[in-house]
Formats: structure tokens, C-alpha cells, sequence
């Protein structure tokens, strides 16, 4: 009897997860700086910019 959430089991899923992001990352090579920055230009969006940034 394996415990449910074994440290293995959370690792693992964690690791796929990373794993996930860096394969986005890799296909879409976004610079999210710039993103970041062109959503926060956005005049919609200057109204309602968050207070921490």
C-alpha cells in the first residue's frame, strides 16, 4: 500500500508541468517582457493597470 500522494507521484507531476512549460516556451519563444509591456500599453488596459508590477 503506496501512500496517495507519495513524494514520487508530486515529483513527477511536477517535473511534467515544468517539462510542459519549457516545450511552450521552446515552440512559441515568446519574450513576454515585451508582451507584458504591449498589454500594459494597451489604453484599455491603462485604466486598469495592477498596483503591484
Amino acid at each position: 500500500g503506496q501512500p496517495a500522494l507519495s513524494p514520487v507521484a508530486i515529483f513527477s507531476q511536477l517535473g511534467s508541468l515544468y517539462t510542459l512549460a519549457i516545450l511552450l516556451y521552446l515552440m512559441f519563444k515568446v519574450d513576454w517582457t515585451k508582451t507584458m509591456h504591449r498589454w500594459l500599453d494597451h489604453p484599455a488596459l491603462r485604466r486598469h493597470k495592477p498596483e503591484v508590477l
